[in-house]
């Protein structure tokens, strides 16, 4: 969706130089073991690994385990890209200067194809997603989770080129951590995809994931427009089209797509406590949380099939908005479905919706199916 602009912080400039050491040393420890046959469901020995909510929110003391489950995070550098120059360059400024025209387009073509280096300069490719990184990793070392070693940091670049996957096709992470992506190639959707059919757990902790389908040169170091925001660009000419390119699979392993950009003020969200990660957030936070989220941009449930609600955001709309887990094929989708990078740094309740979602994601990676929770 079209926002204002995001204006650089300064006082990241020192975190922003450690970022890329980190990058640039994650990059290097990406797994090739094979850890699940694709045809078959996950099945694993329970690892010598705790999660503890106690231990990852208030540090009064560390884990000393060790853990053989794989986590990553994956900094969105198609999307980073584009929202760098808004509407003074890049997509943004072509799609504010043909709003509303229904004829093909010839001209500013050079808009819809993008240096990367753009991306980089944003949140060293995070973007919008920078609170993300930060306040994760201030949590990871006391969750037991260590770079290099259980945890990795990854880019759409990486996960373009098959990082999620070994050469016999088998998955080298359990689990994965994405912010606010928008923007991808059509290799990196199939590759998440796939990633969750084959029983890899991926936890979205922002809406308006997947919209918009970019091409990508490592040759050139740019990003292009395919198809999405309206448009649909094939090298020579940008032809009016649809605003979302991924809706119609999305509705099918996502379970749900945008459907509000600043349209409705919301109140804090009820946690359903038949729901595993609801009821840690009712016993913790009563019958309110995510109480300083306002209004953004959210998605609303579509698939209800293999659905759980988490919390159920309150507004008039009378649109299902809701933080939920959503099974499909071998493995699950856990969204806040809002734009929780907001409250990332302000709202303890969305800090424990992000270890509780990594500690189901881990319980489930320990046990056969069926699970060892109902989604009824």
């Amino acid at each position: 969706m079209i926002r204002g602009a995001r204006h650089k912080n300064p006082g990241l400039i020192l975190a922003s130089l450690i970022l890329s050491l980190i990058l640039a040393i994650s990059l290097l420890s990406v797994r090739t073991s094979a850890e699940f046959p694709i045809s078959q469901p996950p099945t694993r020995i329970v690892p010598n690994f705790v999660l503890s909510p106690l231990t990852c929110l208030n540090a009064t003391h560390q884990e000393n385990t060790t853990s053989d489950l794989q986590i990553a995070m994956v900094a969105p550098i198609f999307t980073a890209t584009p929202y760098d120059l808004y509407d003074t360059g890049s997509f943004y400024a072509f799609y504010h200067k043909y709003a509303g025209d229904t004829k093909p387009v010839t001209t500013d073509l050079d808009l819809l194809n993008t240096s990367l280096s753009y991306g980089w300069a944003n949140g060293n490719g995070w973007g919008a997603s920078s609170e993300l990184f930060y306040s994760f990793l201030s949590l990871a070392q006391n969750c037991g989770l260590v770079l290099g070693r259980n945890l990795s940091v990854l880019t759409d670049i990486n996960v373009t080129n098959g990082a999620l996957f070994s050469a016999n096709g088998s998955r080298n992470y359990d689990a994965l951590i994405i912010g606010f992506s928008e923007y991808v190639t059509a290799k990196e959707y199939a590759a998440y995809e796939k990633f969750v059919a084959t029983g890899g757990t991926m936890i979205l902790t922002d809406s308006d994931s997947f919209q918009v389908e970019v091409g990508y040169s490592a040759h050139s170091n740019h990003e292009w427009l395919i198809g999405g925001h309206g448009w649909a660009f094939n090298g020579q000419v940008a032809t009016p089209s649809v605003q979302n390119f991924f809706n119609q699979t999305n509705a099918d392993w996502l379970a749900s797509s945008l459907c509000c950009f600043h349209d409705y003020v919301y109140t804090g969200a009820t946690p359903n406590r038949n729901n595993p990660i609801g009821r840690v957030l009712s016993q913790t936070f009563g019958s309110l949380v995510f109480k300083t989220y306002r209004s953004h941009e959210e998605n609303a449930i579509d698939n209800f099939t293999d659905t759980s609600i988490i919390a159920t955001f309150r507004d008039t709309s009378g649109i299902v908005v809701a933080a939920y887990i959503h099974r499909f094929g071998y493995g699950r989708v856990i969204s806040s479905g809002v734009f929780l990078d907001d409250i990332l740094s302000s709202d303890l309740s969305a800090t424990h919706f992000m270890v509780q979602s990594l500690v189901l994601a881990l319980d489930y990676e320990n046990a056969e199916p069926p699970l060892p929770w109902d989604l009824t």
